[in-house]
């Protein structure tokens, strides 16, 4: 038998995201779209939100782009060294020096664990004008940033400096309560305890 696709009570959907929203400390953006209907749902939907690892998409979608037009293949291998390594999530920084995974590896493990420091070295090897060029104007994402690591992020939001190094990084991390706002990048959202 062919399943008929049914349509979605809409009306339900958005009094979940409503109830959701409402339960939350901090402020919320949703969008749903049923794809077979056409009708959508949301909270907020238009609001400008920090992307945080999310921009891990489009440095993907660089990465297969590249790879399609044959400047890089998966199964190439490239060294991880400190100088490589970003704080925050992931495994790869507690890794040891001259550790060679392929790009399908740091890929999988940007995707999957959110990793910080393979994010930070295919963010380095596709290029930023790159993704912005290839991926987020081709894609109408005028708003959508991605012009900063992972590892410069953190540093700026905890009070710090671009540029650091994984070590000072680390000890801003460690040592610093409060995060400060970035208004380009938090659509003017104070990045604190409080949101």
């Amino acid at each position: 038998k062919e399943r008929e696709i049914k349509s979605m009570d809409i009306q339900k959907i958005q009094q979940l995201l409503d109830r959701c929203a409402g339960e939350m400390t901090g402020r919320a953006s949703f969008y749903f779209q049923d794809l077979a209907t056409g009708e959508s749902a949301g909270h907020d939907a238009g609001a400008v939100m920090p992307s945080a690892s999310v921009f891990k998409i489009f440095v993907l979608a660089e990465l297969l782009r590249q790879v399609r037009e044959g400047r890089f293949a998966l199964s190439d291998r490239y060294p991880l060294s400190e100088a490589d390594k970003s704080n925050g999530s992931g495994v790869l920084q507690l890794m040891e020096d001259g550790l060679r995974p392929t790009l399908r590896d740091y890929a999988t493990l940007m995707i999957i664990l959110s990793d910080n420091t393979a994010a930070d070295f295919l963010f380095r090897l596709v290029g930023r004008e790159n993704i912005i060029d290839h991926v987020l104007r081709p894609l109408g994402l005028e708003q959508t940033k991605c012009d900063l690591s992972c590892r410069d992020l953190i540093a700026l939001c905890y009070g710090g400096k671009a540029g650091l190094s994984f070590a000072e990084a680390c000890r801003l991390d460690e040592n610093v309560s409060g995060r400060r706002n970035l208004a380009p990048y938090t659509g003017g959202l104070a990045l604190n305890d409080e949101t």
